[in-house]
């Protein structure tokens, strides 16, 4: 855009020119082609406020054109015609010129104010060593309720209504980036006029010249709400960050295969003495090397379907060697807005050794139920003085194997008074278990218990300590019995 003349000096310019224009022409002999230079005139005219200027200015200078052609000296009076209709026309082509100029640009200027209105922020001008304002739009008092005029008249109205807290940060950097002509955005916050607190972002570019910064041209936008959610987001963060501190598993957070985070109780359970230790190494370096597999699969289902995982039972390894089981969840969250896995593990240490103290307590239970039942069994049988003794013994022999651990492989053998009686599956063992029946002072017969393949070491070989009583319960038993059969007889 040409450079703005105030209109004042405009007018002079033109009635100046003008009118030595005319005092030219009236020493100048008809037929030279100096009503041409009225063009200029006309062009001076552009800077006047009105198109409609231009129009009266125009026509003045036709007229002076005409009365120039009666008053000059002398000459080629067909020349001087010919001449003076060619400047009319030069004049009137100018003229009009203007007009489509001046229409087209208010055309250009309403679109731009327009566009400018309709944008939801505050499009500014201003001078780039005062930081003066020369232009702010219309939404300024919309976003921050201040009347334009006040950006405008007030030499420091930007500066004195920024919070306290940002204004030597933002006229520090906006004044260093403006010197080195750089274009730049910076966050702050202003007070507006009803008192609120308003967060803009302002783009600022600077024009230069001659290696000077001559003129700022910015844009400042809204961002409340977006910082207020930025805040929001910040304090569920701090929330979640304490929550997690004070958990009472394991955790830590695998973005990309690397581990980003880690709380306390998870430096504790992996035997870490610092996070250094483990952040930014990948998570399977922990884990014990049969469940890569399994982890691998999961990464990639809940990374595809976005769900949680069930909780698995698993192995780590502890920077010091040592292998602990846990169980694992694992679920996807958005790490530093990228897509991570918040990994929970609990340790299942002692739940496992209490697991395994319970199956030994039921094994054991059913162990004694086992023997307390052969012995009430027992009993029963040699209660009964009317069944011949060597059948009772069979009977006896019989039941013996279901009281002892492994029922499957065991076999006896009862030996007393020349009878032998054995169970069905009884051979000679080399783990073999024995208990004398006597009574009178004298050994009257023995039990023998076999195992017909090894089994783990006990007490006694593969035989419990709690058999060994069994058994020699069993004999006490049958020593009264034959004793009192012996009485019988």
């Amino acid at each position: 855009m040409p450079r703005k003349v105030p209109p004042s000096q405009a007018l002079l310019l033109c009635i100046l020119l003008a009118g030595s224009l005319f005092l030219l022409d009236l020493h100048t002999p008809l037929g030279i082609a100096d009503g041409v230079l009225y063009a200029f005139v006309v062009i001076l005219s552009f800077w006047l406020p009105s198109p409609r200027a231009t129009v009266l200015v125009a026509g003045s200078c036709t007229g002076l054109i005409i009365l120039g052609f009666f008053l000059s000296p002398p000459g080629d009076v067909s020349f001087g015609i010919a001449n003076r209709t060619l400047a009319i026309g030069t004049l009137w082509m100018t003229a009009l010129f203007s007009m489509n100029r001046a229409a087209a640009l208010a055309i250009v200027e309403n679109r731009y104010h327009d566009l400018v209105g309709s944008i939801h922020a505050i499009v500014w001008r201003g001078d780039s060593k005062t930081f003066r304002f020369t232009f702010v739009s219309p939404q300024a008092e919309t976003i921050l309720g201040y009347p334009v005029r006040r950006w405008i008249e007030e030499p420091t109205f930007w500066q004195d209504r920024i919070v306290p807290e940002d204004r030597e940060r933002v006229l520090a950097s906006c004044a260093e980036a403006t010197r080195q002509g750089l274009s730049h955005q910076f966050d702050y916050r202003m007070v507006a006029a009803d008192g609120r607190i308003v967060w803009l972002r302002d783009y600022v570019n600077v024009i230069m010249d001659n290696g000077e910064p001559k003129e700022s041209i910015g844009v400042m936008v809204d961002i409340t709400e977006e910082q207020h959610a930025k805040q929001a987001v910040q304090n569920s963060e701090k929330r979640f960050q304490a929550l997690v501190e004070v958990s009472p598993d394991a955790i830590f957070v695998n973005r990309g295969d690397r581990i980003v985070f880690i709380n306390d109780r998870g430096l504790r359970l992996f035997r870490a003495t610092s996070s250094d230790q483990m952040i930014g190494h990948s998570p399977s370096e922990f884990f014990h090397p049969d469940f890569h597999e399994v982890i691998r699969q999961r990464i990639k289902w809940i990374m595809e379907t976005r769900m949680p995982s069930e909780m698995l039972e698993e192995q780590i390894v502890c920077l010091d060697g040592t292998i602990v089981d846990v169980e694992v969840a694992a679920a996807m969250i958005i790490d530093a807005g990228m897509p991570a896995i918040q990994v929970v593990l609990r340790d299942i240490t002692k739940r496992r050794l209490a697991e395994q103290e319970r199956e030994v307590l039921i094994h054991t239970l059913g162990e004694r139920v086992k023997e307390l039942t052969l012995l009430q069994k027992v009993a029963r049988l040699l209660q009964d003085h009317d069944t011949p003794v060597d059948e009772t013994l069979r009977k006896i022999v019989t039941l013996i194997p279901s009281g002892f651990q492994y029922p499957d492989v065991c076999a006896a053998r009862i030996v007393s008074d020349g009878v032998i009686c054995t169970s069905e599956n009884f051979s000679e063992s080399p783990w073999v278990l024995q208990s004398n029946i006597c009574f009178s002072g004298t050994k009257q017969g023995e039990i023998e218990v076999v195992y017909l393949k090894e089994r783990g070491d006990e007490a006694e070989g593969p035989f419990l300590k709690e058999e060994r009583n069994l058994l020699n319960g069993l004999a006490e038993q049958c020593a009264l019995y034959l004793k009192s059969m012996h009485t019988l007889v």
